[in-house]
């Protein structure tokens, strides 16, 4: 399991230049969103893309933990939730649902 870590503007390419090496090496990223407590529209942005690419056939992602608030807040304000997500299951659900 890969810790996402805080995804902001400063950090998102560090963090997909990781997150690629561990896809490429294992063919799954497991991304734990627990810890993710900074989180703005570039990072969400970065998940939405390691996301279509698993759909394309380019290894799983799946994300594990529940997420935290600033999580929610980055879902809600880019209008992908309407409520607050619970678990990581529920978070992967509602992007999938808007590729």
């Amino acid at each position: 399991m890969t810790d996402t870590g805080n995804l902001t503007i400063d950090r998102v390419q560090s963090a997909k230049t990781a997150f690629l090496e561990v896809l490429s090496a294992k063919r799954s990223l497991e991304l734990d969103i627990t810890a993710c407590e900074e989180i703005d529209l570039s990072g969400l942005q970065l998940l939405v893309s390691l996301l279509r690419s698993s759909l394309s056939g380019s290894g799983k992602v799946s994300f594990r933990g529940a997420p935290t608030e600033a999580f929610n807040a980055v879902l809600l304000t880019a209008g992908v939730i309407e409520s607050p997500c619970r678990t990581a299951e529920e978070v992967e659900e509602k992007i999938k649902a808007v590729l």
